[in-house]
């Protein structure tokens, strides 16, 4: 199948590939930057992944006016787009179906810089995983059509959570080379999707219903957990301080975030907890107190039951890294250091 992807005005094409053959092999993967640069709408740089099963494409916007994107498809496709920050100041997913032809899908940003990522396969991969979760095509094609309008990529998607943003990081930063990165990328993408899929099926067994002024409330309640991970306000005082009471944002929040409000608080500082242990700055009882845990010993608990393992461990992961690295630099010569340092 070819599928291109292109800037309506000014023109310039971005993507025009030919995917999913099934004469490429497993291990094929391609990589491919593309630039756009312009005084009038501003600037776009893509990077592209292709493996056999995925293409895979990060984009850095810095527009100074709206653009429009038109994508022309031979076969229909399944996106799995992931909206960092500055689309409408909050970070959103959805999933997509693009049918055979041309479609187009404007950009409109109240910010002038934004990233997101777009994951493109055939229908028929998508099923398969539909299969492996006992979910019904139409079905799931119905959810996931009302949760979006066609009136702008931002509009009514799902909210990302912690997790979905911790392996969108893990795709967009990996450096592994050949085989391992295209298994790695996989991999990555598969578990975006499964994660995709349940916070669907979780937004479709809620049935909530949300205004946009609901939606801004959850919004604002989820900065405030941000904000606020040393001293996290009561359930009552967060609902009192974005306009709503303790019921309605337990229910809303959970649809929006698909986790509870405590789940979220968790998810934030476990994450940021092993964040500040790789960085090995600090041992296990100063980032407790750093994230505002009583004891040491009730951070420890926390990290094991959320991770499987202790937070020791992930120091001694470093420990031991940085005295490997001291001791292959300690084979060095003099004369070695100075080629490496030159070269």
């Amino acid at each position: 199948m070819r599928l291109q992807t292109r800037i309506k005005e000014p023109d310039f094409t971005l993507c025009d590939q030919f995917l999913f053959s099934e004469k490429c092999g497993c291990l094929d993967l391609a990589e491919k930057p593309s630039t756009f640069e312009s005084q009038e709408y501003g600037s776009l740089i893509e990077s592209t992944t292709t493996t056999s099963q995925f293409l895979i494409r990060f984009l850095q916007l810095d527009l100074v006016k709206p653009v429009t994107f038109e994508i022309c498809t031979t076969k229909p496709i399944i996106q799995l787009i992931f909206l960092m920050e500055r689309f409408d100041n909050q970070m959103k997913h959805q999933i997509r179906e693009i049918k055979e032809g041309t479609s187009v899908c404007p950009i409109s940003l109240n910010a002038s810089t934004a990233e997101c990522l777009a994951v493109s396969m055939t229908e028929k991969h998508f099923c398969s995983f539909l299969e492996t979760i006992n979910w019904d095509k139409k079905e799931a094609f119905s959810v996931m059509q009302a949760s979006r309008t066609t009136n702008g990529l931002a509009e009514q998607c799902l909210s990302t959570s912690p997790e979905i943003l911790n392996a969108i990081r893990a795709i967009c930063t990996c450096d592994r080379k050949g085989s391992f990165k295209r298994l790695y990328m996989e991999a990555k993408v598969t578990e975006l999707l499964l994660l995709q899929l349940e916070q669907y099926q979780k937004s479709a067994t809620l049935g909530v219903k949300f205004s946009k002024t609901d939606i801004e409330k959850m919004y604002e309640a989820r900065s405030l957990i941000i904000k606020n991970l040393t001293t996290p306000c009561s359930l009552i005082d967060l609902a009192k301080r974005v306009g709503t009471n303790e019921f309605k944002l337990k229910k809303q929040f959970k649809a929006l975030f698909g986790t509870t409000v405590f789940g979220y608080l968790n998810e934030i500082k476990m994450n940021k907890a092993k964040q500040i242990l790789q960085e090995g700055n600090l041992n296990v009882t100063e980032v407790a107190e750093q994230l505002g845990y009583k004891t040491s010993s009730h951070f420890v608990t926390a990290f094991k039951r959320y991770f499987g393992y202790s937070p020791g461990s992930v120091l001694k992961v470093f420990s031991a890294m940085l005295l490997y690295i001291v001791e292959v630099i300690g084979n060095f010569t003099a004369e070695d250091i100075v080629l490496i340092t030159l070269s």
